[in-house]
């Protein structure tokens, strides 16, 4: 299991926005490589070594990178009620310099819980990056309510706080919107979204066969 696959879940609108961490490109949500899983009761314990570009990019390095992930609890609130609670850790190494390593690492909290037609997430992530002296730090709050069984309402609601160590400027971004379901495996959207030096009205489809 790749180590964003809960927090995915915990968001459960992928098509409208990916979920935290691919979504400010901390981490991407795929991978090429080796994994382990082991479901113990409620807990769930997840190892991964990966070639860190993703599965759309060739290798570029001889360096690997290594995640883990621990969950207690439901693992698919999108579709099952329940309560989770769960941290994430990864680290990989790059070139610097043709005489340097250096590392970039990951580590992050996250909690959800769905009852009803109620679902909603709650995420803490930070990157740090020991080569360029960069600490990245995002939090985030999503929710979203079936309110009939056709439509829902939904948000999305991110803090991100990029390169702490030269300024404490936060930069908040915001995804809120209806999604109509008109038909079997039909999605549609529309949503507003803010950031601070814009703002978008977008209208997401999504259609499974």
């Amino acid at each position: 299991m790749h180590i964003l696959k809960v927090q995915e879940n915990n968001w459960g609108k992928r098509y409208i926005e990916k979920a935290t961490l691919d979504q400010f490109k901390f981490s991407s949500s795929a991978g090429t490589g080796l994994g382990y899983y082991k479901s113990i009761n409620k807990l769930g314990i997840s190892a991964m070594v990966t070639n860190g570009t993703g599965y759309k990019k060739a290798e570029d390095d001889d360096h690997k990178k290594i995640s883990f992930l621990t969950v207690y609890g439901e693992q698919k609130l999108n579709k099952k009620d329940g309560l989770n609670i769960g941290g994430i850790y990864s680290t990989e190494n790059y070139d610097f310099d043709s005489l340097t390593v250096k590392n970039n690492s990951i580590i992050g909290i996250f909690a959800g819980y769905a009852i009803n037609a109620f679902r909603t997430g709650i995420e803490w992530n930070q990157r740090n990056d020991n080569g360029k002296d960069i600490t990245e730090k995002i939090k985030s709050l999503y929710a979203n309510y079936q309110s009939k069984s056709n439509l829902a309402i939904f948000f999305k609601y991110d803090i991100v706080s990029l390169n702490t160590k030269e300024t404490d400027e936060n930069k908040i971004y915001l995804i809120t919107g209806i999604e109509y379901n008109p038909g079997k495996g039909l999605s549609i959207a529309p949503n507003y979204r803010k950031s601070d030096n814009e703002t978008q009205f977008v209208v997401n489809f999504e259609f499974n066969f």
